[in-house]
């Protein structure tokens, strides 16, 4: 067991820099699954916690002490056992519970959800833009509308690639969303309020699919390319509803003929 976290923790430590110290573990649990997992193992095995084999070799130990009249050792030894729980998972603590230097947490991470989410607002936000103002800014809406519904489903299958799944609860799945619920305002007919909506609801899946790719930059190379595509899209919905705004020119243009120019090879 020594030999075998030993090993594990060499190997993590060359994989980000030849870095040793215990703060180079924080958030390596994620970056490195199947090696967290095993060094986790290895030190809840050394920690003595059952049901692990470094639980029963202490078990027949102390039981072999106390047989033979030296319960007063067994005593120590139980309790030196339990001091060393501490620095044991404290690595695990790092791997699992720390975010990797750089990385802002995120509360609410699934981000796939929000795909969802923002699809079903998008449809109720577009169905009020009515009148001659609405007509104007319709066409733009029903593209991010499009493309969200193509996020989404791009999303999917890496899910469920990289061993998660998709909540079985709608109401879960929906309420698991890392941002707000975009609403209708008191006025549904007011196009401005509704701009402010759209623009808010984007600005966050800017802010999150940001997160995804500083978090999976050199590290998860599938994942990586998934979500700076979704986010390119994601930054096009945002100057477009942002200049109907009258926030200022973006530079992006209205794009025509054509849905999910970046997602799109994700979904052939």
């Amino acid at each position: 067991m020594n030999l075998g976290a030993f090993g594990v923790a060499m190997l993590l430590a060359h994989r980000e820099g030849d870095r040793y110290g215990i703060g180079s573990f924080k958030g390596i649990g994620f970056r490195y699954p199947a090696l967290g997992a095993l060094l986790t193992l290895f030190l809840v095995s050394l920690a003595g916690i059952p049901p692990t084999a470094g639980f029963i070799g202490m078990f027949y130990l102390f039981s072999a002490a106390v047989k033979n009249g030296y319960v007063g050792l067994a005593v120590l030894g139980v309790l030196n056992s339990a001091v060393s729980v501490y620095y044991y998972l404290r690595p695990v603590v790092y791997m699992y519970m720390l975010p990797a230097p750089g990385e802002v947490p995120v509360p609410r991470p699934p981000r796939t959800a929000f795909s969802l989410s923002l699809l079903m607002d998008y449809t109720i936000l577009r169905a009020n833009l009515i009148g001659l103002e609405g007509e104007g800014i319709k066409e733009i809406a029903e593209t991010a509308r499009i493309e969200d519904r193509n996020h989404f489903e791009a999303l999917f299958p890496r899910i469920y690639e990289l061993g998660g799944k998709l909540p079985e609860d709608m109401k879960v799945f929906h309420d698991a969303s890392a941002c707000p619920p975009a609403r209708l305002p008191q006025n549904p007919q007011d196009v401005k309020a509704i701009l402010k909506v759209l623009v808010e609801a984007e600005r966050c899946a800017v802010r999150g699919y940001t997160y995804i790719c500083n978090l999976t930059a050199g590290k998860d190379h599938r994942t990586y390319d998934l979500a700076a595509a979704i986010l390119n899209e994601e930054i096009e919905h945002e100057s477009w509803f942002s200049e109907f705004l009258g926030e200022g020119p973006s530079g992006h243009f209205m794009r025509r003929g054509e849905t999910s120019p970046f997602v799109g090879k994700f979904l052939q």
